[in-house]
């Protein structure tokens, strides 16, 4: 057997993310949302929010948006090389894609988020080791207004929306056992589940908007799998028989529910709106969008801070009419590693 049948399924993991993304995405999604530190639970009203509220859904009577993001676009050079069955010796990429459509109170749209390394001298003793992850959304949602006030002087909107998901974990693991031959382990997971997310978002005033959301108030996932482990030479060839493959055991789980809350707040004749949103799960989120040109040009900031690892975003948004391009940035350690975000839009 060749070394790169052995890496074939990794080549296979990250194609899967490539072609996800092309009908449609590491830390957040929608270019906006991520540009504003993802403090969005009380600002969302375009397909991000089937997401990150899905009572924003009311907000927008036709949207189509589409939007990828990375860690490196440099690296999604290497898919032809992977495709081409020419590993690359080192890999570290993340990937988001969000594509979808809203129409009037309704929404769907198909999320991915994924990562994929590979390296040598990995920690303990492997020479070569390569892991990947990535999870698929199919989400539907609607938004309804529950009770208002004439004039729209305050509104309270609910909202729903349900996700389908795919899911697979794949690692690769392999250590010299001499000078022609070594010892080659992979394990590959699959998953298949749902998980139901339940929003709301009072605008209490024209200035104050508050949101609140349940996410993974129902949920179930579904991982099965099998590990392949076996004796390989350099030279291509299987010197004791085929590898070994065994079923793994099946694992039912749980997507903890988390419960977010957020508050927009747009001062009088500023043109701007600060956003901030604390999470169950300690997180918190901080932002700032602030319009320039009549609208036409929005400047973003904003600020995470989740599991002790902080991160600071900036962003730009640009509106022509009907069409909007949004452009992201985010880094973890002082922009020296830098996740970038596009996604372009039309909206009526």
């Amino acid at each position: 057997m060749k070394v790169h049948k052995l890496f074939h399924p990794v080549a296979t993991l990250i194609v899967c993310l490539a072609l996800a993304a092309t009908p449609a995405a590491a830390q957040g999604f929608g270019a906006r949302a991520y540009g504003m530190g993802g403090a969005y639970t009380a600002v969302a009203d375009d397909v991000a929010s089937l997401l990150y509220n899905p009572a924003g859904l009311t907000a927008s009577s036709f949207e189509a948006t589409l939007g990828i993001g990375s860690n490196d676009f440099g690296e999604l050079t290497k898919f032809q090389k992977i495709l081409q069955e020419d590993y690359p010796d080192d890999l570290n990429l993340g990937l988001n894609v969000l594509g979808g459509v809203s129409l009037g109170n309704y929404g769907g749209a198909v999320a991915v988020d994924g990562s994929a390394r590979a390296m040598g001298d990995c920690e303990g003793g492997p020479e070569f080791c390569a892991d990947a992850d990535y999870m698929i959304r199919y989400v539907v949602g609607a938004g309804f207004q529950a009770a208002g006030l004439p004039l729209d002087l305050a509104d309270l909107n609910l909202g729903a929306s349900i996700s389908l998901l795919g899911g697979r974990r794949l690692s690769h693991t392999r250590t010299n056992l001499d000078a022609a031959t070594y010892w080659g382990e992979t394990v590959d997971q699959r998953a298949k589940g749902y998980a139901l997310n339940l929003g709301a978002r009072f605008k209490a005033t024209d200035i104050v908007t508050v949101g609140l959301v349940a996410e993974n108030v129902l949920s179930s996932l579904t991982w099965e799998g099998t590990r392949t482990e076996g004796i390989y030479t350099y030279a291509g060839d299987e010197p004791d028989g085929s590898p070994d493959e065994t079923s793994l055991d099946t694992v039912k789980e749980r997507l903890d529910t988390v419960y977010r809350a957020g508050v927009a707040i747009e001062p009088p004749m500023l043109g701007a709106t600060i956003a901030a949103d604390v999470a169950s799960d300690g997180s918190l989120r901080f932002g700032v969008e602030k319009s320039f040109l009549l609208n036409r040009l929005a400047v973003r900031a904003g600020h995470a801070i989740q599991d002790d690892v902080r991160t600071t975003t900036v962003g730009l948004g640009f509106n022509f009419g009907p069409v909007r391009v949004d452009l992201a940035a985010g880094s973890s350690d002082g922009f020296e590693t830098v996740n970038t975000m596009l996604e372009g839009s039309v909206r009526f």
